[in-house]
This record gives structure tokens, C-alpha cells and sequence, in this order.
């Protein structure tokens, strides 16, 4: 037996072993409990966050020169999760999802195949806004789409997951895992990160992977004073398998001298050597650097409604036609072998033309697509890519959220979640000393979004603010919050040029009376 597989073959064991208590010092500061470690040599951040059971992002919170890279002796604080954290073991019906900055609740819906109130159902105190590091949960997704690209489920990694049990617990293959989640790799693959996966069966149900291991069942005779959690904590199992195994068992009334099957799981050296061997072969893929593949002629397709009627949008679309053709001219001069297609699409509200083009094989055969405008055209080609492994770029849309769970897209204009995020930041940090007022309305939900995200960093920071209601009573309700000493910061929570109009004639009475 050599080398490399004695240590594949030992990590294999030492997996599935009972996890002991981590032996480093203890440390407090601000009141926080923290890990101190000392780095070692070789270490990087995705091995010490494995160790931990940690997300890398949580480690550089705390830690923010790991960033640069790690140094041998490095000291590390490594923050303690509170006891009552548990990990959710059965994602049937929810999974975690760890929040990034920019995110909304309404894009996490998209993402996910949801919709906010179901979100807010199990997340109640979401509706006053979420916290970047913060964790929700969401439903998990439970029936089969008519649309075979949608067809994924979700999975939080766990502590001590790997790609190989993660594709056991759904009979999988590592390489479906892989194909349902591009850029996927050993950085990426970390504890508290969501990947896709495919499900091909309504309202099934799936148990996580076990390890190498037998079932042996034995009998044990109740003691008293013993109770179905007390024999569970004895074996090493939990009260829901001792009940599949003896359902007529009462957990409420267990009788002294009840004989109860306990189904003991035992290490099975020869699964153990299988399971080393595929976890082996499982981390070369992740490990794998992305080949690609050299092509003599590009194929590209350019498809835009160049007919719409819109005059505006017309020119846009015009313009940027002009401008692609001048790039690809200067990509041919610098040696490039592009094959251009370029085709009307039709009406934006319209997609027959597109779907009919989309439907021939030349158009199956490209490398790159480019195009689409209107949500419905954008759509249709985003899950054209995905059904055909095509690349897809976005021209001009920001609102569109298909680039969130398609890893075939290029958007070109950042999403306006990550726009609002940057916006709000900014306000932040320049007005949180000044007397801000929100001039919010009932009717116009076009910057919802900005909105909450701005008063949600407000609130971290903990910046007041206050809110009235645009309508008639404006100017009544508005005058006692004004502040003579401070500037005061009107945001009106409306686009609507109506609206607007109302606001800016109430500021203008004011000025007229504060200049008398």
C-alpha cells in the first residue's frame, strides 16, 4: 500500500470520526469569544477555514490583513459560533443562504426561484431590512419545471462536506455537481456557500451521505429513568432514527425492560477504501484548472430588435451596432477569426422571431451571443445558453436578474442591487451627521429596493433618520422635523415625475416662507 493512499485512506477515517473539541487558546475581545491560532507553515485560508468549520469570508471579517495572504506564526482570531448555532442537517425544506453586501431580498428570490413573502415567512425580521454576514433561511425548491434549465435544488455546504459526499447524498457524480455550478473549486467550495442541484423528481427527499459505513442492529433493554433521547446520545444516533426503527415505541410513556432495535453504524474498511479513492479523484476535479478549448473561427451572433419602434431605444440599438462593428474590425486587424452574424429579433414584447432563429442549427453552433433587450428576449436567450452551454452577453440591461443563477452570462452594466449598495455607502458616510427625512409614498415601488438598502445601512450605523408620506398634508407634516442647526437631507422614495413635481413645489413654498 503507498504512501498516497494511506493518507487519502486515513482523511477518510478521520472524517467520519467523531469531531473532538479544538485544542487552541481562547480569546476575548469586545466581549466576543475568539480561537487564537497560529498559522502553519504552507497554510492557506481555505485549509484553516476547514479546521474551524468556518466560511472563509467570516475569517477575514476578523482579520482583515489575511487578506494580503497568510505568514508563517501569523496569529489569527478566529471567532467561536455561539453554542445555540446549529447546522441544518436536513435541507428538504430549507437551506441556509449567507448574505453579501448588495444583496436584497427580492434578488435572493430571483436567485433562488422564490418570492420575498416566502422568504419573509421564514424570515420574519427581513422585512426591516437584511445585514451583509447575516444567514436566512429559504424555501427549498420542491417541483419539477416545465423549463428543464430551471431545474435545481439548493445545498448549503456544511462542516466536514466535500464535493464526493455532497454527490452521494443526491446520487450524483462529482462532475454533475460541477457542471451545475461553473468556477466551482477547492477555494470556492467553502462551509456556508449555496450550489446548485439538478433534481429530476417532484417533492423528493434525500438523506445526507452516512460515510463508509454498515448498519448492524442490536437490541437494547430500556432502564429506568432511560428515555429515547438518553438511548439515542448512548449510540451515537438521533430520536428520529431509533423511531424509524422502532415505531411502536410511545416517547412519552417508555417502559422499563422494552427491548428497543438499535441500528449501530460501523466503519467498513473496504467502503473506506473506495470512498478514499473516489474522494481522491473527486478533489483532482475540483483542483482542476478550466482548459480552454482553442477554436480557428469564432462564431458570434449579434441579435437586436433593429426594427423596434421605439425612436429612442432605436438609436440606442443603432449607435451600438456602430460601435461593435468598429471593435470587431480592430479584433480582425490584431488577428482574430470572427464569423458575424446579425439578425432582427423582432418586437420586444414579441419573442417568436427569436425563438424560430434560436431554434436552427447554425445559431446552435456559436461560441458567443449578444443581445437581447427587453426582459422576455433576454430570457429566451439566457436559457438558450444554458441548454446549449453558449456564452451570453447582456448588452444593456441592469435590472434583469439572469445573470444570477446562469453562469453562462456576462452582464456589461453592473446589477442596480450592487449599484444601490455602492450609492448607499456613499450616503452614508457623507451625510450621517446631517437631519435626513425619507418622503416616502404608498404608490410608487420603482426604488423599493434603494430604499430599503439605504435605511438598513442607516440603521448599522446608527444614523437617524425619519419618514412622512408624500400627499397634501407634506408641507404641515414636514415642517416639525426640519432642523435649524443641522442640513437637512430630503430623499423623496419616488421616481414618478408627478410626485416629484409635488415635492419640489412644497420645497419651494418653504423657501418663499423661510425667505419672508
Amino acid at each position: 500500500m503507498n504512501r498516497s493512499y494511506l493518507i487519502a485512506l486515513f482523511a477518510i477515517l478521520t472524517f467520519w470520526a467523531s469531531a473532538q473539541s479544538l485544542p487552541y487558546p481562547k480569546v476575548v475581545i469586545d466581549g466576543q469569544e475568539f480561537y487564537s491560532y497560529e498559522v502553519k507553515p504552507g497554510e492557506g485560508l481555505f485549509s484553516i477555514s476547514r479546521t474551524f468549520e468556518l466560511p472563509i469570508d467570516q475569517i477575514l471579517k476578523y482579520n482583515p490583513s489575511a487578506k494580503d495572504g497568510l505568514m508563517n506564526g501569523q496569529k489569527l482570531n478566529i471567532p467561536i459560533p455561539p453554542s445555540e448555532q446549529k447546522p441544518v442537517l436536513d435541507q428538504n425544506s430549507v437551506f441556509y443562504h449567507h448574505i453579501e453586501r448588495g444583496e436584497t431580498v427580492y434578488t435572493l428570490a430571483a436567485m433562488y426561484n422564490t418570492t420575498p413573502e416566502a422568504i419573509y415567512k421564514l424570515n420574519p425580521s427581513a422585512r426591516d431590512g437584511i445585514t451583509e454576514g447575516a444567514v436566512l433561511e429559504i424555501p427549498q425548491r420542491k417541483i419539477i419545471s416545465q423549463v428543464k434549465e430551471e431545474n435545481y435544488r439548493y445545498h448549503t455546504i456544511s462542516p466536514k462536506e466535500t464535493l464526493y459526499s455532497v454527490s452521494r447524498t443526491y446520487s450524483l457524480t462529482p462532475e454533475n455537481i460541477i457542471a451545475a455550478n461553473p468556477g466551482l473549486s477547492a477555494q470556492t467550495f467553502q462551509i456556508g456557500k449555496t450550489i446548485r442541484i439538478p433534481f429530476f423528481e417532484s417533492n423528493e427527499t434525500f438523506s445526507s451521505y452516512t460515510g463508509p459505513v454498515v448498519v448492524e442492529k442490536r437490541k437494547h433493554r430500556v432502564k429506568r429513568g432511560e428515555t429515547l433521547y438518553s438511548i439515542s446520545q448512548q449510540y451515537g444516533l438521533t430520536v428520529e432514527e431509533l423511531r424509524r426503527e422502532n415505531p411502536s415505541v410511545s416517547t412519552t410513556d417508555l417502559s422499563t425492560n422494552a427491548v428497543l432495535t438499535i441500528p449501530v453504524k460501523k466503519i467498513d474498511s473496504e467502503l473506506a477504501r473506495q470512498d478514499a479513492v473516489s474522494e481522491s479523484q473527486a478533489n483532482v476535479l475540483l483542483s482542476k484548472k478550466t482548459v480552454f478549448e482553442r477554436v480557428n473561427v469564432m462564431q458570434v451572433a449579434l441579435l437586436m430588435p433593429f426594427l423596434e419602434n421605439n425612436s429612442a431605444q432605436k438609436v440606442r440599438i443603432q449607435e451600438y451596432y456602430e460601435g461593435f462593428l468598429l471593435a470587431v474590425e480592430k479584433l480582425k486587424k490584431e488577428g482574430a477569426n470572427i464569423e458575424l452574424y446579425v439578425f432582427d429579433i423582432g418586437t420586444e414584447n414579441n419573442t417568436k422571431k427569436l425563438e424560430s432563429l434560436l431554434a436552427t442549427m447554425e445559431m446552435q453552433n456559436l461560441d458567443l451571443v449578444i443581445g437581447g433587450v427587453s426582459d422576455k428576449q433576454i430570457k429566451v436567450l439566457s436559457d438558450f445558453s444554458k441548454s446549449n452551454n453558449i456564452k451570453y452577453i447582456i448588452p444593456f440591461s441592469s435590472r434583469n436578474t439572469e445573470v444570477l443563477n446562469n453562469g453562462n452570462i456576462f452582464q456589461v452594466n453592473t446589477p442596480q442591487a450592487k449599484l444601490y449598495t455602492k450609492a448607499s455607502h456613499v450616503f452614508v458616510n457623507e451625510f450621517n451627521r446631517d437631519n435626513i427625512i425619507f418622503l416616502d409614498t404608498n404608490e410608487d415601488h420603482k426604488k423599493d429596493d434603494l430604499i430599503a438598502i439605504m435605511k438598513n445601512d442607516l440603521n448599522n450605523s446608527s444614523t437617524p433618520y425619519r419618514s412622512v408620506i408624500i400627499s397634501q398634508s407634506l408641507k404641515r407634516e414636514l415642517i416639525p422635523l426640519l432642523d435649524d442647526t443641522k442640513n437637512n437631507i430630503l430623499i423623496p422614495a419616488s421616481g414618478d415625475i408627478g410626485v416629484l413635481g409635488e415635492v419640489l413645489a412644497t420645497m419651494n413654498e418653504l423657501k418663499d416662507e423661510t425667505s419672508e
